[in-house]
């Protein structure tokens, strides 16, 4: 999770999430109390690691809480590299413009791209 991103792979992840945003929203609030699934998003933050220089930023994820509006609140997963700002299990509230990336855990298990798909398909109208 630290290492470099390649800047391709960050474009696709960003054009993915902005495309199957709705789907994911929709599938997340039909979620039943017992299901076994986890909605992940991908947001960027600024870190101050340094009070001398330009805040740094650092993509973090968090399983999404509640949705409401163009807003969700979400718990972080991962805790920053550079600040004890934004530590894992903080909740937050963010602004679903903010999502540069998307992911479904189900009983623990990260689904493909493939399964992610057939999973948000289903909430596209045909």
């Amino acid at each position: 999770r630290f290492d470099e991103e390649d800047p391709e792979l960050t474009e696709r992840l960003l054009a993915h999430a902005q495309q199957n945003l709705p789907a994911f929203k929709g599938r997340f609030l039909r979620k039943g109390l017992m299901e076994p699934t986890q909605f992940l998003v991908r947001v960027r933050f600024e870190t101050h690691p340094d009070a001398e220089g330009p805040p740094a930023q650092e993509d973090l994820w968090a399983e999404v809480l509640a949705w409401e509006e163009g807003s969700l609140v979400a718990r972080l997963v991962d805790g920053s590299s550079q600040t004890t700002e934004w530590r894992k299990g903080v909740q937050v509230e963010l602004d679903e413009s903010r999502v540069n990336a998307l992911a479904v855990t189900h009983e623990g298990q990260t689904l493909d791209s493939e399964e992610l798909e057939a999973l948000l398909g289903a909430e596209k109208p045909s």
